[in-house]
Formats: structure tokens, sequence, C-alpha cells
């Protein structure tokens, strides 16, 4: 696939994982290094996010869990926000970061809760509830 086709899908998958916010984020950080946001597009949102063998619900639980492991905070509470917009539940995020706890200790499942219990609100005022 050549790097616009990459570039315009995982644009596309961005936006649809992050909504507005994502709209927002990419023309921030571009001002900054469009470099940056031009290889995140056609590489990890076009070549990957993209893939076929797991549904995109399933993509976002996996970043969310890498990511609470990492202690990758701003990352997560985005991520968890995309995995909701992309049909996760609340309870399947929160079992993802209760598993983390076994791989990368309580007090990293618990911050990532606390994490996960702001993105929850977020998401809940986006949806109007």
């Amino acid at each position: 696939m050549d790097e616009e086709k990459l570039r315009e899908i995982g644009t596309a998958k961005h936006t649809e994982i992050f909504g507005p916010d994502g709209v927002e984020w990419r023309e921030k950080f571009r001002a900054i290094n469009p470099d940056a946001v031009d290889y995140l597009m056609k590489y990890c949102f076009g070549a990957y996010y993209c893939r076929p063998g797991l549904e995109l619900k399933i993509r976002e639980l996996c970043t969310v869990a890498a990511l609470a492991v990492q202690g990758r905070w701003p990352q997560l509470e985005s991520h968890i926000g995309g995995a909701l917009r992309v049909g996760a539940t609340k309870d399947e995020v929160t079992e993802v970061l209760m598993q983390m706890q076994n791989y990368a200790g309580w007090p990293i499942a618990l911050t990532a809760l606390e994490i996960a219990v702001k993105a929850f609100e977020t998401f809940d005022a986006e949806q109007g509830e």
C-alpha cells in the first residue's frame, strides 16, 4: 500500500477512535513536529490498526493493557476513551485493568483505575450522560 493511502486510512482510523479530540490533537502536534504525526498516522494507525485479524475494540483493549502496565497515564486516558468509542464497555475496561495487577502490581492497577474514572466521566460528558 502506498504511503498516501496509509496516511488516509490511518487518519480515518485515528478519528474513529479519538473523535474530534483526535483532530485537535493532530493539529496541535503537527505544529510542533509534522513528521511525527505523519508517521503515527501512516504506520501505527494505517499499517497496524487497520490490519485484519482483530476487531478494533480488541486492539484498543490491548492498547489499554499495555499503556497501563507501562504507566503511560495521559495516553492511557485517551485510549480508554477510544476503547469506549469503538464499542468496549466500562466493565471490559476495568476488567482489563484489574488483570494487569497480576503483571504490574496493585499500585499500577489502582492508578489505572483512577485514570479510568476520569476517562469514563469524559466519555459520559461527550455522550450527554
